[in-house]
């Protein structure tokens, strides 16, 4: 879609405060003076994200506890504790392709999803557990840092995409033009 017109830069602000200017209003508080605040007071995305890092954290943070409660082996103990570290990042990037990836295929865009998917997986998980995990040797610390780059650099490429709005462009219904 080509665009004739220049951007109109008064449309660039919030639609929060349009929307909240809107509800004063309707109420007939046109005139009272009123301040915004720019601080969510619920978590923004369901929690989801939220979710994910401040459980991640917890087991990383209590995984000494935690996994004596299976083993009693020391080496076994220290490498799963640096797992649950990495697992944080994984986690977090894991919930944001979840989100953001199903987001984009709901939308009609799933060749997108699929050749990313496809590219980071094998670039990621096959190239960064080989690096990571045998040339550095890191092994399964290694394989893990792959996996969790794979899931974080995915994340990062659905929520440009979808900041993008290219999305828009790929639904499966076609919209009819107004003439």
């Amino acid at each position: 879609m080509e665009r004739n017109q220049p951007l109109n830069l008064s449309m660039l602000f919030d639609f929060y405060e349009m929307t909240m200017a809107n509800g004063y209003f309707q109420s007939g508080k046109k005139d009272q003076i009123c301040y915004f605040d720019v601080f969510f007071r619920s978590v923004p995305d369901g929690g989801g994200f939220a979710i994910a890092a401040g459980l991640e954290l917890l087991f990383a943070l209590g995984s000494g506890f935690l996994l004596r409660m299976f083993t009693d082996d020391p080496a076994m103990i220290a490498l799963a504790s640096r797992l649950l570290v990495i697992d944080i990042a994984l986690e977090v990037g894991r919930a944001a392709n979840l989100v953001f990836g199903q987001a984009l295929k709901t939308s009609g865009d799933a060749l997108f999803t699929t050749v990313i998917a496809v590219i980071f997986m094998y670039l990621c998980m096959v190239g960064g557990t080989w690096f990571f995990g045998i040339h550095l040797g890191w092994m399964a610390v290694g394989a893990y840092v792959g996996l969790a780059s794979d899931e974080c650099i995915r994340a990062v490429c659905m929520a440009l995409r979808w900041r993008s709005g290219k999305w828009r462009t790929k639904g499966f219904i076609q919209r009819e033009s107004a003439q």
